[in-house]
């Protein structure tokens, strides 16, 4: 009996390494038959990545109403007003169902988009404008406010283009 306990064993991991193998065959299929949002692959932060073919700009207000922001804010440390001036851009993830409500609501309602966003940026401090990691907690508020407003989650980001601190 006990020249048949290694044959046994060897013949059990046998079996047990064609199973995982098997196994390891189907996940790595169906895995690679999905879409990276429903993989749930994400970046370093934990968010999921959209692909960039999904994504587009949403002017906010009508095409000939400019985004740009014009902010005069106080600079704490020396006492003396600061001007800072930006364009935000809104992006949509086209996939999203709520997609051409908010696209609409943006467009439609800019007015009242803009005073929410001028509202957000006024809040901030000059130091939040100098510091690229303040300007992602600043984009991630008004993400979320913008999500608010319109009622769904298509808004997915906004950008800071042309931003300029004169002090």
């Amino acid at each position: 009996m006990s020249k048949f306990l290694p044959i046994i064993n060897l013949a059990l991991t046998a079996i047990v390494l064609v199973i995982m193998i098997v196994l390891f065959i189907q996940v790595g299929s169906i895995r690679s038959s999905m879409s990276p949002n429903e993989q749930g692959e994400k970046n370093e932060n934990g968010v999921a990545e959209i692909p960039i073919s999904q994504l587009e700009e949403v002017s906010i207000g009508a095409e000939d109403v400019d985004e740009q922001f014009i902010l005069k804010l106080m600079n704490k440390e020396t006492g003396k007003s600061a001007n800072v001036i930006l364009k935000v851009g809104v992006v949509l993830d086209t996939e999203n169902k709520g997609a051409e409500a908010s696209r609409s609501v943006l467009k439609s309602q800019g007015r009242i988009v803009r005073d929410h966003i001028f509202k957000i940026l006024v809040s901030k401090d000059l130091d939040y404008y100098k510091d690229i990691e303040k300007q992602d907690e600043i984009k991630e508020e008004i993400v979320t406010k913008l999500q608010e407003l319109i009622g769904n989650d298509a808004v997915v980001d906004v950008y800071f283009n042309n931003l300029i601190v004169s002090e």
